[in-house]
């Protein structure tokens, strides 16, 4: 009898793991058959999903900033502008006469070439004129001669140089005449020839250069 129950115990257990191991075989092929088809159906409905629609953002309708008041007050824009304040001991600069400027001095002809014969080329000085057709000569001393050139009062108030001519270069005052030929050249002439050009450079004090 006991022989009988030694042979039959592994036999159960061996039947019992081939049972268990038979039954789990037959549950993974089950459950692959099943969650194949499961996930074939699945996939189908992913394609026919609709797409997840984008949102754009919506941009605010521009303003006409014109057309809204304005709630600032208004302001007076015709209101004149202050008086600038001057600084504490300036005084303002005052226009000089003509016979105040540094190069203006009241000399006649020869007295003008002592003053100017020792100058370097563009020496100058304006002095009253001998004729009477004329307001004031420019002295102007060049390449050791002396040039007494004319300042003629036009007609029409205006200031020139020399005699008379077409679109002859004309300036509203003897300053503002003087000013231009310190920064542009004059061209010079003697009986009626060319002999140079020159720019008005320096001018003598009340002494010779």
């Amino acid at each position: 009898m006991c022989f009988y129950v030694r042979v039959a115990v592994p036999l159960v257990h061996n039947l019992v793991s081939r049972v268990c191991t038979e039954l789990a075989d037959i549950a993974v092929s089950m459950k692959r058959r099943l969650l194949y088809p499961i996930r074939r159906l699945l996939s189908r409905y992913d394609d026919v999903m609709p797409p997840e629609r984008s949102v754009t953002p919506t941009t605010p309708l521009p303003v006409n900033k014109s057309a809204l008041p304005d709630p600032r007050p208004a302001v007076n824009t015709h209101r004149p502008l202050p008086p600038t304040p001057q600084a504490k001991g300036v005084k303002p600069r005052q226009k000089l006469e003509l016979t105040q400027q540094p190069w203006y001095q009241s000399v006649d002809r020869k007295q003008s070439e002592e003053l100017l014969k020792n100058c370097e080329n563009g020496g100058f000085l304006v002095r009253p004129s001998s004729k009477g057709e004329q307001a004031h000569t420019l002295a102007l001393w060049y390449n050791g001669r002396m040039y007494n050139i004319p300042i003629r009062h036009r007609s029409d108030g205006r200031y020139a140089l020399g005699t008379e001519k077409e679109k002859e270069a004309s300036f509203s005052s003897v300053e503002e005449l003087i000013e231009n030929y310190q920064l542009h050249e004059l061209e010079l002439k003697k009986g009626g020839e060319k002999t140079g050009r020159a720019m008005l450079t320096t001018f003598p004090s009340r002494s010779p250069c």
